[in-house]
């Protein structure tokens, strides 16, 4: 934009990790003066560590801070775990290894804690920069703003050039907005809810400490209608997740009901860990319902919404930090490249619309792939096709988790096309090959010895799905 049309003054609303990350790019990349607003008294308690998961940073969530503050992200990287893929637990006690990438490629995972620790620090650092604790907001008027400190009910006020809603899912900024503009909301509740379970590091019989589990993959034990996943630590803990029904977990409140569950359904958790203190993390954890949310436009002449405000993703995926982190680097290069505030605005809100549905739509479907499809043979032989098939076509063909994980600089909305194309031809493919395999048993068998071997085939087949 140009100087004369561009805001000199910016004011975010939430303090959180897209909230930190975006006002560190507005002030690096543009030397605009930005103001945070955070309606708790200090950034630590902007996330509660009771509910708070793991994120695994992505090449996308990455991209985003390698463009802002290059220090900030290789220091991201070094205090994180590098996951190359998942290890799925199975009921039967075996174990099986299923790469994220056809080429070794990795996923971060990092704490929350840590990562908001490490943007706190550089928002500091910034002269630019200035922070507001205690400051809850009442009402957004376009760029004027009202707030009430919590504690006391003082009032006050401050104005802005733009101001950004990253304020979470119950954003007050999008509410505010909602008074003036046609805004359409929806929300979709998740029929799983979850529980954080953490792991302490093991005690060796030297008494020295390690992981309980291989800290190099992401530890699943699928159930179908319910999962455990076991993300690590540079610590050598692990947070774990639960998902599971809220009436499931609410019955697990029990000791004794969760004991059995968690012996009869996860023994090599059980025997890895220990077992009373996850019991009694089980008994007295809060259970944390999941939904996502998303608006469309985000954006008037004055404010936008970015991160959670904009689109609360089921973390499924593992993916919704990354999705915020994207925003921020597809805002800055609008305001970037667009003619004024407003034109910067509608394009961003433009952009992002399609690729949002197209990462939700993966986000719900990556339940089913957790839960169940990673146990089933037809996934890992697809998987070891899409595998065959990126490492033969480089940059034409990806698997959809690659794509979306691995690709950051492909839209969202591009990655799904491209795998609705991929799984095109794989029908096809099958379909000629089951066609070839059949003319050729035709040929050899003849036709009453055909009927007698699919017959069989479909016998077979019942009896072992049973």
């Amino acid at each position: 934009m140009s100087s004369s049309s561009s805001p000199r003054h910016v004011a975010i609303i939430g303090m959180g990790l897209v909230g930190c990350l975006a006002a560190l790019g507005l002030a690096k990349r543009f030397s605009w003066e930005v103001d945070i607003y955070e309606s708790r008294s200090s950034t630590s308690q902007a996330i509660d560590d009771n509910k708070t998961i793991n994120l695994a940073l992505s090449n996308r969530g990455l991209r985003s801070f390698e463009e802002i503050d290059p220090r900030l992200a290789a220091e991201l990287v070094r205090q994180s775990v590098p996951l190359y893929g998942r290890t799925i637990h199975k009921s039967d006690g075996k174990t099986e290894f299923q790469a994220y990438g056809p080429r070794g490629e990795a996923i971060y995972s990092v704490n929350r804690l840590t990562m908001i620790a490490l943007l706190k620090e550089a928002i500091d650092a910034c002269p630019l920069i200035t922070t507001h604790y205690s400051r809850k907001l009442l009402k957004s008027d376009g760029r004027n703003l009202v707030f009430e400190d919590p504690a006391t009910g003082e009032r006050t006020s401050a104005s802005a050039d733009l101001v950004i809603g990253a304020d979470g899912a119950y954003s007050t900024v999008r509410e505010q907005m909602r008074r003036v503009i046609k805004m359409d909301l929806t929300t979709r509740w998740a029929p799983l809810s979850y529980m954080k379970i953490e792991v302490p590091p093991m005690v060796r019989p030297d008494g020295n400490t390690d992981h309980a589990f291989d800290p190099t993959t992401l530890h699943v034990w699928p159930r179908k209608d319910f999962l455990l996943i076991a993300p690590s630590n540079p610590d050598k803990t692990f947070t774990c997740v639960l998902w599971a029904p809220e009436s499931l977990l609410e019955g697990l409140r029990d000791k004794e009901a969760a004991t059995h569950f968690l012996q009869e359904q996860f023994p090599s958790f059980v025997a890895a860990t220990c077992s009373a203190d996850v019991v009694k993390q089980v008994t007295t954890g809060p259970i944390v319902p999941m939904s996502s949310t998303k608006c469309f436009p985000m954006n008037d002449a004055d404010r936008i919404l970015i991160g959670d405000a904009a689109h609360a993703i089921v973390p499924y995926l593992g993916h919704g930090a990354n999705v915020g982190f994207e925003d921020v680097r597809i805002l800055l290069e609008c305001l970037e490249r667009e003619v004024d505030q407003v034109s910067a605005l509608d394009a961003y809100s433009r952009i992002r619309r399609d690729d949002l549905e197209a990462i939700e739509a993966i986000s719900w479907g990556h339940n089913k792939e957790l839960g169940q499809s990673v146990l089933e043979i037809s996934y890992r032989i697809r998987k070891s096709l899409d595998f065959f098939l990126a490492r033969l076509f480089p940059g034409r063909w990806a698997p959809l988790y690659a794509a979306v994980t691995f690709e950051a600089g492909t839209p969202y909305s591009k990655v799904i096309e491209r795998h609705q194309r991929q799984q095109r031809i794989i029908r096809t493919l099958t379909w000629f090959v089951s066609t070839l395999l059949l003319l050729t048993l035709w040929r050899v068998l003849g036709q009453p010895g055909l009927v007698t071997f699919l017959h069989l085939f479909m016998l077979d087949q019942a009896f072992c799905s049973a």
